[in-house]
């Protein structure tokens, strides 16, 4: 089966969804003698890997593309030595259909945030001394997880999640592509879940597609919340009422029930109640009961995220609407 993910990417830097004046910016650029290294960084599936590649397509066409780009994941190439030995070998290979001894090569790093110190420091080195022969840019999520040394050495892009209304009009016309059905309750919910993330939002709509009926019509948020393993906003707004209002014994016990019954994640439950939280008005909480309500599910999460006991994290919960 063929990800739609990659179907669908953009090949052209003006089909990239968001992130307009980043686009702008890269299109500047007219050859790769004059583009820089580069850091774009920012949210997952807000177009970084699709703006590189269809930035490389332009430069080098089609048929150059696979012989003067190295793309590595570098979560999975970790390993100076594997790092250092791919990237060497590329950047001194002659191209079979560009022979111009002239023709700089693009490499293409993922995840470079996941790159060890060491690693960091090495890759350095490397953009030092392949300057005459590769232009490196480097894709990652946090930027602050790389070495000052990287940073100096690139131009840096940042990249936002995309818009509402982009994010809307791009799996709208995915959905149609792909022949599929889908009600406007059902892709406002998709766009509420993957919160600016195009690659989830599309893989979400694959995995909608997955059913018995071929052709696939949504005609509420509930398809969605539970092929993403999420609590429905109606669902939400149910448990909340009852820790807000109900007894500890009431509230851990209702909470209990629902977690088993639908075999959600505690983890997946904390965003949708925190949105709750945050927009109950005054009368319902304080601001200083809605702060420690708050502090507490941030210690949960961190208690969750770090393995710690789900049973555990549902009492301190509950808790925290009763102090």
């Amino acid at each position: 089966m063929v990800s739609w993910t990659e179907k669908h990417r953009p090949t052209r830097l003006q089909d990239v969804s968001g992130n307009e004046h980043v686009i702008r910016a890269l299109q500047s650029f007219t050859s790769m003698e004059a583009t820089p290294n580069m850091i774009l960084h920012g949210p997952p599936g807000s177009g970084k890997t699709s703006s590189i590649i269809s930035m490389a397509k332009s430069f080098f066409g089609r048929t150059n593309i696979s012989t003067m780009t190295l793309e590595l994941n570098a979560g999975d190439s970790r390993s100076i030595g594997t790092m250092r030995d791919q990237i060497h070998f590329f950047t001194r290979c002659s191209s079979v259909t560009d022979r111009s001894t002239n023709a700089l090569k693009l490499v293409i790093l993922d995840e470079a945030d996941g790159l060890t110190s060491c690693a960091q420091r090495a890759l350095r080195h490397l953009i030092e001394t392949t300057s005459g022969r590769a232009r490196f840019c480097l894709c990652c999520n946090y930027i602050s997880r790389l070495s000052s040394g990287l940073r100096s050495r690139c131009t840096s892009f940042s990249f936002s999640g995309i818009g509402k209304v982009q994010l809307a009009h791009t799996l709208r016309e995915v959905a149609r592509k792909e022949r599929l059905q889908v009600s406007e309750e059902g892709l406002e919910a998709v766009v509420k879940v993957c919160a600016g993330d195009a690659r989830q939002g599309i893989n979400l709509l694959q995995s909608l597609s997955l059913g018995e009926a071929t052709t696939l019509v949504v005609r509420d948020d509930q398809a969605v919340y539970a092929t993403c393993g999420l609590p429905s906003p109606s669902q939400t707004s149910e448990i909340f009422d009852v820790l807000l209002n109900q007894s500890f014994s009431a509230g851990y016990t209702t909470l209990t029930s629902f977690v088993e019954l639908h075999q959600f994640s505690l983890l997946q439950m904390i965003p949708p109640l925190v949105e709750s939280i945050i927009s109950c008005s005054d009368k319902e909480m304080s601001a200083d009961r809605v702060g420690g309500i708050l502090s507490t599910l941030a210690d949960v999460e961190r208690c969750l995220s770090n393995g710690g006991s789900e049973g555990i994290a549902m009492g301190a919960m509950v808790g925290a609407f009763h102090r």
